[in-house]
């Protein structure tokens, strides 16, 4: 079979049968595509379906961790840091749970004072990132991959803090998962072989894989397409190479619930080619389909265009072939007729006429289109505004053919219009004006009113006459002048000027494609104006931040100005720096510091407030800025010596310190070279001299604050040591003065009247309260200066209260009964007896000073499930005021503190009673009601140690998870 021409009337035939080919190939193609994007949603569904649930399964595993962490963290042992008892205690718990590698404490420090494993050396955690999260947190920490530096195992640390009775960090607890629980949880999903999982911490490093873990456990992945999607977002689809080298498509999801950084994440590929094999097979079944029917509907076009194709249409098919050369002037030559022939060869001819006018057409509006779509994706891809201009007005002008285009953009107060881009395709005949006022001549006007103005002939136009007021066009030679304003929504932004040598007409295409693309110029200088605008405030607040950082991280004075010099001079890239700084309420400013200087310049030591622009700039409290010092009017009447000129600065800027508006010194900084300080550079200077003023304010009164707290602390150990003295010394004349009382009551030194012995029994009284007091204020002192300690002893409770009972068995001036009610089966607890029996004491002896008559009952019970015992003393004596109840545990508080009082005492027993109870473990609590007594009641804990209810209840918890 003879291979056609193609450009024959057969070869036309062959095409019109593959035309009518095509849609069926488009509508296979369109299934097949239909298919492949269903079977990718169905692999996709499947591997985020997959991955969730495995997602649960790792989610289940760590909350049992956090909530073990946090039960671990309550324990009373690893609150107080009991190494021995923590050890023991977590070396049982490691035995019932293998799947982790260790649990143990480490204090604020980093080091570890408890763990599961023995240690064969001291262990210091402080570097991990673990431990530094839950510091810094104070919650529940992840950390990443690593090898365990007791156990020597892979496995990923969980951490949470220690809180203390006042609920400050003081250590952290925290378990290493061995990553085997990782890999067992994925092979109980029984994944399909073909399936790839991987999960990775927050640094790309693998923690489980399937198939194969033990080849990639512990490998970085950090840079792979698929941890680059995990990481950012928190679950999805994707599709990328996997680390076998295949395409896969990939199903992802952080752990959720622990932490916003998102520390794990688990993935699922699917193979591309398993996903799309169905839907790939079908289409070669089609496609084959397609090419056995296209075949034979080819081979009838082949054979029927012998019979039907007419000889006589050589003449029309070589000027058809000339036309599709590229010579859209040739023509058939044919007379035109009403057979077939004849209308095809007119048509033809007219076809290759129109075609002809169309290209010359097509020609113009390629340019046109391919100018306007450069424009657009420079303006909106490129941040560089002089490239965008540029390349904007070069294109009007070579595609319009004007002899000169100019951009004219306002300045930053929009007072002037200047030249920002020029583009002249004959620059010998062009020379125009560089700025504008806003309004001045006629780009003035454009730029201001928003509208274009066009001349199609200057020379004879009345309006330019009337508008121009410099006539520069007109000098230049120059008949066409259009004006365009730039502008966008927000604002006009400036003008575009064109001008012609010869008169023109602009038709409404052109003017529409030259405001198309002074929009778009407009788009370009909005952009760059807001990235400029928001790179300076970016620039401002970080170097405020940095400021303010450094006030925050440091509250002594000298730092605060060394780090902020420093700062400083890396923000606007000067050369040298100096400050000065009073001291106290001087006159003067001393140099403290300074940086950059040349090593012969002879720097002032100390400037007087008010002298110089130093002492000036201190003075008035403002910054002076100077751009170049030669060149500034202002610098060359104030600078008296002008050292800093003479050592080759050039530009200067004076920050003053000031603290709650007084001024405590002054910064300088320099520049070698001349430097232009845009308004943004003023804000930011005034904005770093008030926060600077915040940062030494808080440093100079912390200073303060720290030297009155070591007065106070010195006055305050004076009055302890004084109390100390003065008591001790105030007991050994008061026992002589008892001694000797009583030995005159048991008439040693003769007979005695009843008078005397009444005088002597108020003495002795008296003696006794006096002591009581001495003894009072010692036992303050000593808890005011910390030497109050609580010793752990066995206490045998029935014992001390019988001890106690027998102490009140002498009948007492006063119309009082005593009920004692204790079971003789109270426990032995563990506590401080001598405190314990202080506490009673007081608690006996404030009721019975209150009580003139009635009953005072002490009531002591167990209370098993609290763990604890209670105490009641019960008094129907005057009883205290409401409003009093809240103040009366403190130091020399009285019910009534009156000069008239009936009751004597200096108000230090219930303040004792309530220190020495909570030394104790306990509390302390009253209700009373003014006239029927008072009810104090005390609870202590019977013992210490970890509390076994709280190890069961996780206990249940790792056993639901294991099952």
């Amino acid at each position: 079979m003879r291979i056609p021409n193609p450009t024959s009337l057969r070869a036309r035939l062959i095409e019109l049968v593959l035309l009518a080919v095509l849609p069926a190939l488009g509508l296979i193609l369109y299934s097949a595509g239909e298919q492949r994007r269903l079977a990718r949603s169905s692999a996709e569904n499947e591997a985020l379906r997959a991955v969730r649930v495995l997602a649960v399964s790792h989610e289940r595993l760590i909350d049992s961790t956090r909530h073990l962490l946090i039960t671990l963290s309550r324990l009373t042992e690893i609150r107080k840091g009991d190494s021995q008892a923590c050890n023991i205690q977590f070396s049982e718990l490691l035995k019932e749970y293998p799947l982790y590698t260790n649990l143990a404490v480490a204090n604020l420090n980093g080091d570890l004072i408890c763990s599961a494993r023995a240690l064969s050396k001291p262990v210091n955690v402080a570097d991990r990132a673990y431990f530094q999260q839950a510091l810094q947190r104070n919650d529940f920490a992840i950390g990443e991959y690593q090898i365990g530096r007791v156990s020597g195992k892979a496995n990923l640390i969980l951490a949470h803090p220690i809180l203390n009775d006042t609920r400050k960090i003081n250590g952290v607890v925290f378990a290493g998962l061995d990553l085997a629980s990782f890999n067992q949880i994925v092979a109980a999903a029984q994944l399909p072989t073909t399936y790839n999982l991987t999960v990775v911490d927050r640094q790309g490093t693998i923690l489980a894989r399937h198939p194969n873990p033990e080849q990639w456990l512990g490998e970085p992945v950090p840079g792979s397409e698929l941890f680059k999607n995990a990481s950012g977002r928190d679950k999805g689809v994707a599709e990328g190479i996997g680390l076998d080298g295949k395409q896969q498509l990939y199903g992802f999801t952080s752990l959720e619930g622990f932490s916003r950084e998102g520390n794990l994440h688990i993935s699922i590929g699917i193979p591309v080619e398993i996903a799309l094999s169905e839907a790939n097979w079908m289409l070669k079944r089609n496609l084959a389909a397609l090419i056995l029917a296209g075949f034979l509907a080819l081979a009838a076009a082949w054979f029927g265009s012998e019979i039907f194709v007419l000889r006589d249409l050589n003449a029309v098919v070589s000027t058809t072939e000339k036309i599709g050369a590229g010579d859209l002037s040739a023509r058939t030559g044919l007379s035109p007729s009403r057979t077939e022939i004849g209308r095809l060869a007119a048509s033809l001819d007219k076809m290759a006429e129109i075609l002809e006018v169309q290209r010359t057409e097509a020609a113009n509006a390629r340019g046109e289109i391919s100018a306007l779509h450069s424009l657009t994706i420079a303006a909106t891809q490129s941040l560089d505004l002089d490239v965008v201009l540029r390349e904007g007005i070069q294109k009007v002008t070579e595609i319009l053919h004007f002899d000169a285009t100019r951009v004219f953009l306002f300045n930053a107060d929009m007072s002037e219009l200047q030249v920002r881009a020029a583009f002249e395709a004959r620059p010998e005949c062009w020379h125009e004006v560089v700025r504008f006022r806003r309004g001045e001549s006629i780009v003035g006007r454009v730029a201001d009113a928003g509208e274009p103005f066009i001349f199609e002939d200057i020379a004879t136009d009345p309006r330019y006459l009337e508008m121009s007021s410099r006539k520069s066009s007109l000098k230049a030679r120059a008949r066409f002048l259009g004006m365009f304003p730039i502008k966008t929504k927000l604002k006009t932004w400036g003008a575009m000027v064109c001008v012609g040598q010869l008169p023109r007409k602009l038709d409404p295409a052109e003017i529409n494609l030259l405001g198309s693309m002074t929009n778009q110029i407009g788009i370009a200088v909005e952009n760059a104006t807001l990235y400029q605008q928001t790179a300076t405030k970016a620039r401002e607040l970080s170097a405020l931040y940095s400021i303010a950082a450094i006030g925050s991280e440091s509250l002594d004075i000298n730092t605060v100005l060394h780090k902020t010099m420093h700062e400083v001079l890396h923000i606007f890239s000067f050369d040298a720096a100096r400050i000065y700084v009073r001291q106290g309420d001087a006159r003067e400013l001393d140099l403290v510091a300074h940086a950059g200087m040349p090593e012969d310049i002879s720097l002032i030591k100390k400037y007087a407030v008010g002298e110089g622009r130093l002492g000036k700039a201190c003075e008035t409290g403002e910054p002076m800025i100077v751009e170049d010092m030669q060149t500034d009017p202002v610098y060359n009447q104030t600078a008296h010596n002008k050292v800093m000129l003479r050592a080759g600065f050039r530009s200067s800027f004076l920050i003053p310190i000031k603290v709650r508006k007084e001024g405590l010194g002054v910064m300088n900084f320099l520049g070698k070279e001349p430097h232009k300080f845009s308004e943004a550079d003023h804000q930011l200077i005034n904005s770093i001299a008030y926060q600077l003023g915040i940062a030494l304010g808080n440093a100079n009164l912390f200073s303060q604050i720290k030297q009155k707290t070591v007065e106070l602390e010195k006055a305050n150990k004076g009055k302890d040591e004084f109390l100390g003295v003065i008591s001790h010394e105030l007991r050994t004349p008061l026992n002589v003065i008892k001694g000797y009382t009583e030995l005159i009551q048991t008439e040693v030194f003769g007979d005695i009247n009843p008078e005397q012995e009444k005088a002597l029994e108020k003495i002795v009284n008296q003696t006794k309260e006096l002591l009581s007091m001495i003894n009072h204020v010692l036992q303050v002192t000593s808890i005011q200066a910390g030497a109050a300690k609580a010793n752990r002893y066995d206490v045998n409770l029935c014992d001390l209260l019988d001890e106690l009972k027998s102490n009140y068995v002498i009948p007492l001036k006063k119309e009082v009964a005593f009920n004692w009610n204790y079971s003789r089966d109270l426990p032995v607890i563990v506590s401080d007896d001598e405190k314990l029996k202080a506490v009673i004491q007081n608690l006996i002896n404030n009721a019975v000073k209150f009580t003139e008559k009635g009953r005072i009952s002490i009531f002591v019970r167990e209370l098993v499930e609290a763990g604890a015992i209670e105490l009641k003393v019960t008094d129907t004596g005057v009883g205290i005021p409401k409003e009093q109840l809240a103040t009366i545990f403190e130091m020399f508080q009285q019910a009534d503190s009156s000069t008239t009082r009936k009751h004597g005492g200096v108000g230090l027993g219930l303040y004792i009673v309530k220190t020495f109870a909570e030394l104790l473990g306990g509390q302390v609590t009253v209700e009373s009601e003014l006239g029927k007594g008072s009810i104090f009641t005390v609870t202590l804990p019977t013992r210490t140690g970890v509390r076994e209810s709280e190890l069961q209840n996780h206990r249940k918890l790792i056993t639901a998870f294991t099952t």
